[in-house]
C-alpha cells in the first residue's frame, strides 16, 4: 500500500508498511534493469550509513555506522552475495559512530577509493584504511561526482572551521536527496546563507545528528522542504531523535521515516519519482 503525494510539480511515493524483507524484492529490481537510482539508509543503530547504486550499477557507501558487524548485515540485505566490491566510499567525518564501521567494510570488501575531509589524516583510525591499492581523495567545496547514468553526488561542504565535515546533495533528473551527516544548526545557517534555498531544496532529507534538537532548524527546512526526511538513529542516552527537531521536520509538511522504527530505509529513483518499499 502507497501513499502517493504531489506538491510542486513533484511525486513521492512513501510506503505505509514497514520494510519486511530487503533483500527480495531489492533482487526483483535488479531484475528489472538498469535505469533506476537506488539509495538505502543502513540501520546500523546509533550511527550513519548510506548505500547508494547508480542507475549504471556504480556503488557507494557514505560512512559504515558504529561497527561491530552491523553495516555488513545491513549491506548483505541490499547487495547480492556475491558481490564483494564497492566503487568508492565517503566518509563524511572521522566519528566513531560514522567511521568504525568503514573498516569493517575494507575487511570484507574491494573498496577502490575513499573520499574524506582532510581531518581523517589525523585520526588514529587513518592508519588502518591504508590498504596499498586504496585511492585517498580530499573533498573540496563545489566537488561534483558523477556516479552513472545521470545520476551525481555535489559536495556542498567538506572544509567549514566550525564543522568540518561532507555534506552533500545527491541528483538524478527532477529528484534529490541532501544528505546533512552530523551538520550544526550553525552549519545549516551557512549554507542557506551561501548557496540560497534553490541549491537546497530537495525531495528526501538525511536528517542531521541523528536527530539532535541543535539541528534541523526551521528556516533550514523550509528551504530544503523535504517531502521525506529519513532519520538514522538506534538505542542511545542523547535524546536522539529530539522531540521539537522532529516537530519542526513535520511542520513543513515532511513525512519521517525512522531506522529504529522502520529498519533500513530504502528508496527507489527513475528520476521522477521516489518510492520507498
Amino acid at each position: 500500500m502507497y501513499q502517493k503525494i504531489k506538491e510542486n510539480g513533484k511525486y513521492f511515493c512513501i510506503a505505509c508498511l514497514a520494510v519486511a524483507n530487503v533483500f527480495v524484492w531489492y533482487a526483483a529490481y535488479r531484475e528489472q534493469g538498469r535505469g533506476f537510482l537506488a539509495v538505502a539508509f543502513l540501520d546500523v543503530g546509533q550511527g550513519d550509513s548510506i548505500f547508494i547504486e547508480s542507475p549504471t550499477g556504480n556503488q557507494i557507501l557514505i560512512d559504515g555506522g558504529p561497527g561491530g558487524g552491523s553495516v555488513l548485515r545491513e549491506l548483505a540485505k541490499v547487495m547480492p552475495f556475491y558481490d564483494r566490491s564497492l566503487d568508492f566510499t565517503i566518509s563524511t567525518h572521522p566519528h566513531a559512530d560514522h567511521l568504525t564501521g568503514v573498516l569493517d567494510v575494507l575487511n570484507r570488501y574491494y573498496v577502490s577509493g575513499i573520499l574524506h575531509t582532510v581531518d581523517l589524516v589525523a585520526s588514529p583510525m587513518f592508519q588502518n584504511m591504508k590498504v596499498a591499492d586504496l585511492i585517498n581523495m580530499e573533498a573540496k567545496e563545489g566537488q561534483v561526482i558523477n556516479i552513472g547514468g545521470g545520476a551525481y553526488i555535489k559536495i556542498l561542504s567538506a572544509d567549514e572551521t566550525s564543522d568540518p565535515l561532507i555534506v552533500a546533495r545527491l541528483v538524478y533528473g527532477k529528484t534529490s536527496f541532501l544528505l546533512m551527516s552530523d551538520a550544526t544548526g550553525q552549519l545549516e545557517d551557512q549554507l542557506l546563507s551561501r548557496l540560497g534555498r534553490a541549491a537546497l531544496d530537495s525531495d528526501v532529507l538525511k536528517v542531521s545528528h541523528h536527530g539532535s534538537r541543535f539541528s534541523s532548524g526551521s528556516n533550514f527546512l523550509r528551504a530544503v522542504s523535504p517531502e521525506l526526511s529519513v532519520v538514522q538513529v538506534g538505542k542511545n542516552s542523547y535524546g536522539h531523535p529530539n522531540r521539537e527537531a522532529m516537530s519542526r521536520i513535520l511542520d513543513v509538511g515532511s513525512k519521517i521515516m525512522r531506522t529504529d522504527e522502520n529498519g533500513t530505509v530504502v528508496l527507489f529513483d527513475d528520476g521522477q519519482t521516489i518510492s520507498a518499499q
